[in-house]
């Protein structure tokens, strides 16, 4: 994977983000990169080789004190997904809250790349998944997430899915210091 690609890609996203935030005047917009670490499963085995090897980032925005959502984009050099987002956010306390979602999204995986078991040609898939995610408030403008995706896509003859657990921080835009 080529991690100059991903942090110029980031920092791209970061920038249009910041610029579309203060022209639009949405206070609550918050960017972050994120790492990940996924296993292929389908029903009957799962893949050993879990590391943290996803790399990715996300432009977001806090709709309201119980909604939010975001453009999350996750990629492995050959494979990568970009998915809507949508999350019912639950506070647990002042620096704690938990986030519960449903996104929405492309899954795509170039030529000969080998996911889980098999080896699987060039294909766009529509993607959906599961979140489950913990946010602690750092700072007014700071706050780390964890949490876990459950991925899958549309094709119904494959029962192949992705636990993804991950690991992120979002930094809000127009924060009051």
């Amino acid at each position: 994977m080529n991690k100059t690609s991903v942090l110029m890609s980031a920092a791209a996203i970061a920038i249009c983000a910041s610029s579309a935030s203060f022209a639009m005047g949405l206070d609550n917009m918050y960017v972050g990169p994120q790492i990940a670490m996924s296993s292929v499963s389908d029903n009957n085995t799962s893949d050993p080789n879990s590391t943290f090897r996803i790399y990715g980032a996300v432009i977001g925005s806090q709709i309201n004190d119980m909604f939010s959502a975001d453009l999350n984009y996750l990629t492995e050099g050959n494979a990568y997904s970009i998915m809507v987002d949508g999350y019912f956010n639950r506070a647990l306390s002042s620096k704690v809250t938990s986030r519960f979602g449903l996104g929405l999204g492309l899954a795509h995986v170039n030529s000969q790349t080998r996911v889980g078991f098999d080896t699987v040609p060039t294909s766009n898939k529509l993607g959906y998944q599961a979140i489950l995610e913990m946010d602690y408030a750092v700072s007014d403008s700071l706050s780390l997430v964890t949490g876990y995706h459950y991925m899958t896509d549309n094709d119904a003859e494959d029962s192949e899915h992705a636990n993804m657990f991950v690991i992120g921080a979002h930094y809000k835009l127009n924060a009051t210091a």
